[in-house]
């Protein structure tokens, strides 16, 4: 068996329950369901990819949080229509930054998300 730790467990169903009733997401909640959505999802993930190699997972907990992290941003960049026409929810901070980043080619926060992403 592998070690992984019930919190995960717990904290993903949380978010999976979430997708069901919340329809709005703010900073604080929108990192709440980011790390029970994804970033456990990498973490117990990386838990059966290491066998219960402490160093190893220890090692690389971080860079794959950061994956199941950015794995979730551009799967809300790739169902906002749905999320918002079909689903009748949308994560604000999501909307704001689609609706900024159209406006330029060019905008720094376009420009930090690329990066970002990258380095993810």
């Amino acid at each position: 068996t592998y070690a992984i730790n019930e919190n995960l467990i717990k904290s993903f169903f949380l978010s999976m329950r979430a997708d069901l009733s919340e329809k709005n997401h703010d900073s604080q909640s929108y990192q709440k369901y980011v790390y029970g959505s994804a970033e456990v999802v990498g973490l117990m993930c990386l838990r059966v990819f290491t066998n219960n190699d402490k160093n190893l997972y220890d090692k690389l907990e971080a860079p794959a949080k950061k994956l199941g992290s950015a794995f979730q941003k551009v799967n809300f960049f790739r169902d906002i229509r749905e999320d918002y026409n079909e689903k009748g929810r949308h994560i604000s901070l999501a909307l704001k930054l689609v609706k900024t980043l159209m406006k330029s080619k060019s905008h720094p926060l376009k420009m930090k998300l690329i990066v970002s992403l990258k380095k993810q």
